[in-house]
C-alpha cells in the first residue's frame, strides 16, 4: 500500500471512530474545483476537513480558492458554516450584604443581636 492511500485509509478509520464526516464529499463540484494539489501534470485531491456528525447540517459549502496558495502545490480550502446565534444566560441575583446600613444605631444594634445568638 502506498504511504499516501495508508495515511488517507488511518484518517478515514479514524473519523469514523469519531464519529466525523468528511466534508469535501457532501458537495457536488466539477473536478477543476476538487483539486487542492497541483504539481505539474498530477492533479488530486489531498486536502479535506472533517466535522462532527452532529455538525453536518451546519455546513454551507466548501471550496477551494486556486489563485491562494497557502503551501506550495497546496490550493487554501475553505468551509463556509451556519451558526445560529445562542442565546446568554444571566446569572441569578444574589443579593449584596448592605455594609453601609451598619453605620445608623438601630440596624447596628439589630445586627449584632443576630449575630450574638
Amino acid at each position: 500500500m502506498h504511504l499516501y492511500y495508508g495515511c488517507i485509509y488511518i484518517c478515514l478509520t479514524v473519523g469514523n471512530a469519531l464519529n466525523l464526516v468528511t466534508c469535501n464529499t457532501l458537495f457536488r463540484k466539477q473536478e477543476a474545483k476538487l483539486v487542492t494539489y497541483v504539481a505539474g501534470s498530477v492533479k488530486s485531491t489531498v486536502d479535506y476537513i472533517m466535522v462532527r456528525q452532529k455538525d453536518k447540517a451546519k455546513v454551507r459549502n466548501i471550496k477551494v480558492i486556486s489563485s491562494e496558495k497557502c503551501v506550495p502545490k497546496h490550493k487554501l480550502l475553505v468551509m463556509d458554516m451556519w451558526f445560529k446565534a445562542t442565546k446568554s444566560w444571566r446569572r441569578k441575583f444574589e443579593p449584596r450584604v448592605l455594609v453601609w446600613k451598619l453605620k445608623e444605631e438601630k440596624t447596628c444594634e439589630e445586627y449584632r443581636r443576630i449575630v450574638a445568638k
